[in-house]
């Protein structure tokens, strides 16, 4: 769903990626204070993967890519629920 002002979809395909930063970074606070290699790596690579394919939306704004970008979502989650269960035991 887009709003009423972005009708060609660029606002909300710039919004995506914008968040998904802001997520990224979001993800790395556990790490203040002690420095974790294995959830800094999981986090990371987590990161990267989910915002590859919100860029790859960004560049292609399909249906198609914006399907991927929601399984890609599914398997985020679970990744970095994971790894923060691991990380705090």
């Amino acid at each position: 769903m887009l709003p009423d002002f972005d009708a060609d979809g660029r606002f909300t395909r710039a919004e995506i990626i914008g968040c998904t930063i802001v997520l990224i970074v979001v993800t790395m606070f556990p790490l203040a204070g002690r420095v974790a290699p294995l959830y800094l790596l999981a986090m990371a690579g987590a990161g990267l993967f989910f915002l590859y394919y919100g860029a790859k939306l960004a560049a292609s704004a399909s249906r198609n890519a914006a399907s991927r970008l929601v399984h890609a979502s599914v398997i985020y989650l679970p990744v970095v629920l994971a790894a923060m269960m691991i990380h705090k035991a």
